[in-house]
């Protein structure tokens, strides 16, 4: 069978950048496969996928999406399908088995990875940066980052947390969108979805992978934050650290967003790891805080260029240890109920 030329190649990695690798030499496709594809994604060009080939040991099938929303459908319809790795023929590649880290943390056997186990390692961790806090107004906003204002924003100073409403300079325009990009988990005790959850952070180490990659190629934004908070203490009675700049009210903390169909537009925080930070003493990881110099950069430049400053912040920082609990009702919330 003849190979596709080179520029067709091209034109199919930009049309469908998104690739899995799958492993069905033992089990097959998962009930339901080839109609879900049918059905459900390629009536809106969504994916297309390859004929079954085959490597010394295993049957691998290669399967392209269009979006990430596709891909997320396609991951919790069939998270337990595994991810296949070093296949031989050169025309295909993976990046679900890069990082060993991976395969250490989930407890999974070196040669594959499922699906579900990937999602859930590539969501990122959830003890970091879960709270943030804007002291500017829109119009003080637009005029520190020279962005415009097209609309009415129902987002504005004040503490943000995820799945809550903040500002973000996208394409040189202020707007409000949710922190975090949605993702259903599936309960392993009913194989169910349960409740959308918000995913704030993207990890630097993890931008190449399918959940973070399409937004960090192609959309690139800046968050503007006056300080950020992390959890110290005992678990049950942690407090609140707050981190902020001693030159700067309000500063660029690099991120990357998305349209979603559950949300509407969503940004997430990226991070990185804090050594040599003065923030280090806080917590291993921190927001990617862009020097002025280098928003342009963030915004408009290659990705390579973009990756370049994913970075510890070399300069000076406040570290403000409060009492604040770090969890606490709303002051507008109502009592919670016990059902339990």
């Amino acid at each position: 069978m003849r190979g596709k030329s080179t520029d067709q190649g091209k034109v199919d990695d930009r049309a469908f950048p998104i690739r899995l690798l799958l492993d069905i030499t033992h089990t097959g496709c998962s009930p339901g496969f080839f109609s879900f594809m049918r059905d459900e994604i390629k009536p809106v060009m969504g994916v297309y996928h390859t004929p079954r080939f085959r490597t010394a040991e295993r049957q691998i099938i290669a399967v392209y999406f269009r979006q990430v929303r596709d891909l997320n459908r396609f991951v919790q319809r069939f998270p337990d399908m595994k991810l296949a790795d070093g296949v031989a023929d050169p025309r295909y590649t993976s990046q679900a088995m890069e990082h060993a880290r991976w395969r250490e943390k989930m407890g999974v056997d070196p040669g594959y990875v499922t699906l579900g186990q990937l999602d859930e390692a590539e969501r990122g961790d959830d003890d970091m940066c879960n709270r943030y806090r804007l002291k500017d107004m829109p119009a003080e906003v637009a005029d520190l980052f020279r962005a415009k204002i097209p609309a009415e924003t129902n987002a504005g100073p004040g503490e943000v947390h995820p799945g809550e409403m903040g500002l973000v300079v996208a394409d040189d325009q202020v707007r409000s969108m949710t922190w975090g990009f949605p993702y259903a988990p599936v309960s392993k005790a009913t194989g169910k979805k349960l409740a959308l959850k918000p995913v704030n952070n993207a990890r630097e180490d993890k931008l190449d992978s399918y959940l973070w990659r399409p937004s960090f190629e192609r959309r690139r934004c800046l968050i503007p934050v006056s300080a950020f908070a992390e959890a110290e203490g005992a678990k049950g009675k942690m407090t609140r650290t707050w981190v902020s700049l001693p030159d700067q009210q309000t500063f660029a903390v690099a991120g990357i967003w998305n349209e979603s169909d559950e949300w509407g537009a969503v940004y997430s925080m990226v991070m990185v790891d804090s050594s040599g930070a003065a923030s280090a003493e806080v917590h291993d990881r921190m927001p990617v805080i862009l020097h002025r110099e280098d928003w342009s950069m963030w915004t408009r430049g290659t990705p390579g260029q973009a990756r370049d400053l994913c970075k510890a912040y070399d300069g000076e920082m406040i570290i403000d240890r409060t009492d604040e609990p770090w969890t606490k009702p709303k002051p507008d919330s109502a009592p919670l109920l016990d059902l339990e």
